[in-house]
């Protein structure tokens, strides 16, 4: 059976890592496409290399929806796809499932289910790929009651467990034994606190950030994505604030510095759910950053803290 495996963005990759490894060749023929919603080196570069993935059949360029939708019904036709397997909730997810839908090609979606029930463009999202996912791999009971709540059939929608976790057990060990992050960065083991932004706007949320280093008395490792990175940039604040604060700016580490960095910290603030079961596995203190509700309910299990930015109780 020749399957299209399609991935978009960082998060992405760490889905599937497990699921490219344990699919029978000998019974699904994976056809790799890398789209460049987002792009670069540490963004995704890295990330494959370090996880194994192989070479992608092809590379799609970023241009919007639209001429994606078209370049995958031209790729369903080329390669004479019989399924597509995406996951998580990024545009090229939902470009993908749009185009498998003209074209009628089932579509088995990683990690559905996922609400807030906030009325927001992210919500709309996930809820429209949802809904035009043929089979729903869950990650968690809330997440399947989310769908059959919602009128989903129980038969196509089965719970996982995150395959991103198995990624993190796969090689949270060769991380400890081959990651030099902290003599790079000249930190100690639990002596720095690790913070990891992909959504909230620097500039908004950094007097929380200084005030979490000035209460723990320890220094703050913040891993930014590009397009961060350049908000704090045009803001003239970037190298600014790690002259006069003990905040130190990072970008997106490769995946084996970036278990490494977690593994080794005191406690990880995150705006991301996503990495939360990932990172839970090590057994460190955990805060949700974040004006929304938690989607995994994972406060129920004393596995993370919500703390919402700004707020006077912040840190």
């Amino acid at each position: 059976m020749k399957v299209g495996l399609f991935i978009g963005t960082r998060p992405e990759i760490y889905i599937h890592a497990t699921i490219i490894e344990n699919l029978p060749k000998k019974i699904f023929n994976i056809l790799f496409f890398d789209v460049l919603e987002e792009s670069g080196w540490f963004e995704k570069g890295v990330q494959y290399l370090t996880l194994n993935y192989p070479r992608p059949k092809e590379t799609i360029k970023w241009t919007g929806l639209k001429s994606l939708e078209d370049k995958v019904i031209e790729l369903i036709e080329k390669y004479e796809l019989e399924s597509i397997i995406v996951g998580g909730y990024s545009r090229t997810v939902y470009a993908v499932l749009y185009a498998s839908r003209e074209k009628k090609v089932p579509v088995i979606h990683i990690g559905s289910g996922v609400r807030t029930y906030v009325k927001n463009y992210d919500e709309i999202l996930r809820q429209v790929i949802d809904r035009w996912s043929s089979i729903h791999i869950v990650n968690m009971d809330v997440n399947r009651g989310n769908l059959v709540s919602e009128g989903f059939d129980g038969k196509f929608i089965k719970v996982s467990g995150f395959t991103s976790v198995d990624a993190v057990l796969r090689n949270l060990s060769e991380a400890i034994k081959k990651s030099s992050i902290l003599d790079e960065l000249s930190i100690d083991e639990n002596e720095y606190i690790a913070v990891y932004l992909n959504m909230l706007n620097p500039l908004e949320v950094i007097s929380d950030l200084i005030k979490l280093g000035e209460n723990f008395r320890m220094p703050i490792i913040i891993s930014l994505p590009k397009n961060l990175k350049k908000i704090l940039m045009e803001g003239g604040r970037y190298y600014k604030i790690m002259e006069d604060y003990d905040i130190l700016f990072l970008e997106v580490l490769d995946y084996l510095d970036y278990l490494a960095l977690s593994y080794y910290s005191r406690m990880i603030v995150t705006d991301s759910y996503w990495i939360i079961p990932d990172l839970s596995i090590m057994k460190k203190p955990i805060a949700y950053y974040s004006r929304y509700p938690d989607p995994y309910n994972l406060m129920k299990y004393g596995v993370t803290d919500s703390i919402e930015p700004g707020a006077e109780d912040s840190f």
